[in-house]
């Protein structure tokens, strides 16, 4: 059974009850009878915004399927009413142009007036009741609420006959560890290792933590795994049950802690790990910083993270950045895993060596993947299996075992779960793009700003708060950085990427040649990655009526045939669209009903051909061409 996906809806609910206050604002409404309706839509939304944060964080409790449906239940209308409102205030804007022109009062045709009308009721009819709905599910108002599901602590043993590759990162480790060059900033230096989920922190960790040199060089070793709470008294009764078993009750004071952890460490030269550290907030480090500085000379701590916010807070050493695991040792291991205690005659284990060989690539250099795809394969000698197990991606083999026992999924979604909303919605959007997709850090958030995912922050210029949003997945390791051509580009890895699709379907999809996809009117995202483009452009306007996103992320120019026109005429909620990499010469004239349109790309040649008097609109709307 797959772990469940955390969904995010608090950014919408709040960019539509900004939109309803400026459409109030605006006497728009008022002039054509549905202010009432609005206020209450906003009223409702306001109400549901307040218990967000809560059901949001409690959502992966075990117990909560209920909570979920009614989540998933609220994002599904809270994006049909910001289509309506966002479709609204754009008449809004065409009306006030008009009343400046004209200088008289203007109003849109009745009929509009008249459908838009309806819409809005019947929207805020069915928020009307998913918000008396929410009353059954005790969640509190403005709470922390709960945290994501915690993963099983980690400890300090690991067999050393397990490990790959990782010789040469612990000897520059334990090099520095025992320098008296890392004394310079006072008496505990803080050593930082950052990476990715599943890169193998924890494990070169352990390795430094029980080599012999190590052991023989401090007076005390302490493991501590912290994890998404760092609780300053959870880890001082940790630091402390490493040399005395005395057990602590939990209203214990931090102050006796702090007490009994000097009475044996003032001066004394020791090693602290903390494991998987997640928390930047300097107010929860400090105090402990303060308490360990009582240490002897030579003191280190040794920090895992996968966040350089993490390691720029508590380092007093540059982060040591741990690279992917070279495709040789990733064969090693997955090897010593999946062969394990297996007879094989010539023929077979050659055939399987050149399958295994193949799925260990699959793993893009990552250990916690090749443990998980060798324990897979473990004892299975049917060259059919292997076969099959290497047509699927990594993350369907996970989703499609019914043992319970995932090793990738837990890792990976746990850092998902812990982004807030804000960011949540940003790297699920980064799922329509393909597999290694090389992507720009200004065209990002060109898009997250069409498709309004960026929040406005105070006096804060909106590309500004959508680059503090880059850089904040960027530090949380859900991309690298690469060069092209001297240029600065960035990739998901596979995996992370299969995150991203994982937590965006369906409202985010890929069209491929000769692979089912399942079009309906949650898709709201859509790339077409095929050659055939006609077909695939007529199934999602006859199925994808709320479509916002489309995309022809390819170097190869392709011919759309006939359909643009219908798909401009039948879908009118588009807001981003890119056609670089289609034939079309001349864009056809049914593109002025796409209103909502905030991003658009294509060959120079096409946008020459772009309506004069769109031009003029999409640019009051802050179009990016």
């Amino acid at each position: 059974m797959a772990d469940p996906v955390s969904i995010f809806v608090n950014p919408i609910v709040s960019n539509i009850i900004d939109t309803a206050a400026s459409l109030i604002r605006a006497e728009f409404l008022a002039i054509n009878g549905v202010e009432k309706e609005v206020k209450k839509l906003s009223t409702n939304l306001t109400a549901i915004r307040d218990i967000l944060k809560d059901a949001e964080q409690k959502q992966l409790d075990a117990s909560s399927h209920t909570l979920r449906v009614w989540l998933a239940k609220l994002k599904d209308a809270a994006c049909d009413a910001e289509d309506i409102l966002d479709t609204f205030a754009t008449e809004t804007i065409l009306w006030k142009r008009k009343r400046q022109v004209r200088r008289i009062r203007t109003q849109i045709s009745l009929s509009k007036v008249r459908f838009k009308s309806s819409e809005i009721k019947e929207i805020s009819a069915k928020l009307d009741e998913i918000a008396k709905e929410k009353d059954s599910l005790h969640l509190k108002e403005s709470s922390d609420g709960g945290r994501p599901q915690n993963l099983p602590q980690t400890t300090f043993f690991v067999d050393t006959k397990d490990v790959f590759g990782r010789d040469s990162d612990k000897e520059r480790l334990i090099d520095q560890m025992l320098s008296n060059e890392s004394d310079a900033n006072g008496n505990v230096s803080v050593i930082p290792i950052v990476g990715m989920e599943g890169i193998g922190k924890t494990t070169l960790a352990q390795l430094i933590f029980n080599d012999e040199r190590v052991k023989s060089h401090f007076e005390f070793r302490m493991w501590v795994c912290v994890r998404l709470d760092f609780n300053r008294s959870r880890i001082l009764k940790e630091m402390i049950n490493f040399h005395n078993e005395m057990v602590y009750s939990n209203n214990v004071r931090t102050s006796i802690l702090e007490s009994r952890f000097l009475e044996f460490l003032a001066g004394k030269n020791f090693l602290l790990v903390l494991d998987d550290v997640r928390t930047n907030n300097y107010q929860e480090w400090e105090p402990l910083q303060n308490l360990l500085k009582q240490g002897g000379k030579g003191s280190r701590v040794l920090v895992t993270t996968l966040t350089t916010e993490v390691s720029d807070m508590m380092g007093t050493q540059p982060p040591y950045k741990l690279k992917y695991l070279p495709e040789e040792e990733c064969w090693s291991l997955f090897k010593k895993i999946a062969f394990k205690d297996c007879n094989l005659l010539g023929g077979i284990k050659k055939e399987l060596k050149d399958i295994g060989k193949e799925i260990v690539g699959k793993c893009k250099g990552l250990p916690l993947a090749v443990k998980a795809m060798g324990g897979l394969m473990r004892g299975n000698v049917n060259v059919n299996k292997w076969k099959q197990i290497l047509r699927h991606s990594i993350w369907e083999l996970e989703e499609q075992n019914t043992t319970d026992k995932h090793e990738i999924l837990p890792e990976l979604k746990l850092s998902y779960d812990h982004l807030p909303s804000y960011l949540k919605q940003c790297f699920a959007h980064w799922s329509v793009f393909p597999k290694a997709y090389a992507f720009d850090r200004k065209e990002s958030v060109k898009l997250w700003i069409a498709e309004a995912f960026i929040q406005p922050s105070g006096q804060t210029i909106v590309e500004e708060t959508g680059n503090e949003y880059f850089d904040q997945l960027l530090n949380r390791s859900f991309f690298q950085t690469f060069n092209i051509d001297d240029k600065v580009r960035y990739r998901m890895h596979d995996l992370i990427h299969d995150l991203a699709v994982s937590v965006s379907t369906p409202q985010c999809c890929h069209v491929k040649d000769n692979k089912s996809c399942i079009l309906s009117e949650k898709s709201r995202h859509v790339s077409l990655l095929c050659q055939d483009l006609e077909n695939p452009i007529l199934q999602i306007i006859e199925k994808c009526n709320k479509l916002r996103t489309f995309l022809l992320p390819s170097e190869n120019l392709k011919s759309l045939g006939q359909a643009l026109g219908k798909m401009f005429h039948s879908l009118k909620y588009i807001r981003v669209l890119d056609l670089s990499s289609s034939l079309l010469l001349e864009l056809p004239s049914s593109i002025e009903e796409l209103k909502l349109l905030r991003y658009w790309t294509s060959l120079e040649r096409i946008s020459k051909c772009f309506p004069t008097q769109y031009v003029t609109f999409a640019i009051y709307r802050h179009l990016s061409f």
